[in-house]
């Protein structure tokens, strides 16, 4: 491709560092603590290098201190859990199934100043793995 079909400059305030289809939705993430769900908006797609199109906001996914860059966030094969880790060394999970405004589940992966950056989960989605800034490999059972 050439010439994207879509840009957009109304999704962060930052540079994206991070992004994810969710079928014809997409997730995106910058260091404004907060994934968002979010949709071309269909009227307005066609982007030129001089423009950026308009989006449909659908959703935030808010999460605490997770303002740093290359933190990674994933999504489970099945598309029901979304996942990212911050410098508190929590995890954030959140049921894709939820519609709105809502506390993610949270678990303390390691101690605060070690967080996990990258998340790789198995197709059988019964498991978890993170890689942390120590150098270290976690898993944790769904």
């Amino acid at each position: 491709m050439h010439v994207p079909e879509h840009t957009n400059n109304s999704s962060h305030r930052n540079y994206v560092d991070c992004v994810r289809f969710l079928g014809d939705l997409v997730l995106s993430k910058s260091t404004d603590n907060c994934i968002s769900l979010w949709t071309p908006d269909e009227v307005t797609s066609s982007a030129s290098e001089s423009q950026s199109s308009s989006i449909i906001h659908l959703q935030d996914y808010k999460m605490e201190n997770c303002n740093i860059w290359y933190v990674r966030f994933a999504i489970d094969t099945m598309n029901q859990n979304l996942y990212c880790g911050n410098i508190d060394g929590r995890i954030f999970v959140w049921d894709l199934s939820h519609v709105g405004s809502y506390a993610p589940s949270t678990f303390t992966a390691v101690s605060i100043g070690i967080f996990s950056y990258r998340f790789i989960i198995p197709p059988s989605c019964q498991r978890v793995c993170s890689l942390r800034s120590n150098s270290t490999a976690g898993r944790r059972k769904n």
